[in-house]
């Protein structure tokens, strides 16, 4: 998954959602782990009534498909979405990337005007919430959210001085008595 930089950027963080975010497919693996081999063990018994006895079969085998495919659904389709998922944090912007073909959101550090951070601990995973220009843009299970933050704002700070008036790409001529003659 290559991405691609302008000119005088750089990378300052590549990172994925934390590893929490893979806790309801973890619980749905357990669960369809308990529920089909008892439904299969259960079609499998000798003592069935006549109805299901005779159907047996072919609920068996539509209870393994049916299982199969909910475990691809909820629990390696969230994990291959988690894998492929990556946030960059560079000089000049911040990246959501999810695969190699696709773009994913990309907000400038230069329209950034607000920064929100929600989490249950001070070093541990949250939400960073980035308000940039008429958009929000929303980063959920960043590892380390509050010194992803405090990169954000360093890296904001960092910004040529020239180029950042009230978030918005503009060249700046600045004359040292206020007036337009300088």
């Amino acid at each position: 998954m290559r991405l691609r930089l302008e000119r005088t950027e750089r990378v300052i963080v590549k990172t994925r959602a934390h590893p929490r975010a893979l806790r309801r497919p973890l619980f749905a693996g357990y669960l369809l782990l308990a529920v089909f081999p008892f439904a299969l063990a259960f079609l499998s018994r000798g003592n069935l009534p006549d109805a299901l006895a005779s159907m047996a079969p072919a609920l068996s085998v539509g209870a393994a498909v049916l299982g199969a495919l909910l475990f691809i659904w909820w629990c390696l389709r969230p994990l291959w979405k988690w894998n492929r998922h990556l946030t960059y944090l560079t000089n000049r912007r911040l990246i959501a990337k999810a695969g190699t073909l696709t773009t994913g959101e990309t907000v400038s550090l230069y329209a950034v005007h607000g920064i929100n951070v929600q989490a249950r601990a001070e070093g541990g995973p949250g939400t960073l919430r980035i308000a940039a220009g008429e958009k929000q843009a929303v980063y959920r299970n960043l590892p380390g959210v509050h010194k992803m933050a405090h990169l954000v704002q360093e890296a904001i700070m960092a910004l040529p001085r020239g180029l950042r008036v009230d978030g918005v790409n503009m060249e700046v001529n600045e004359t040292t008595d206020g007036t337009e003659h300088g």
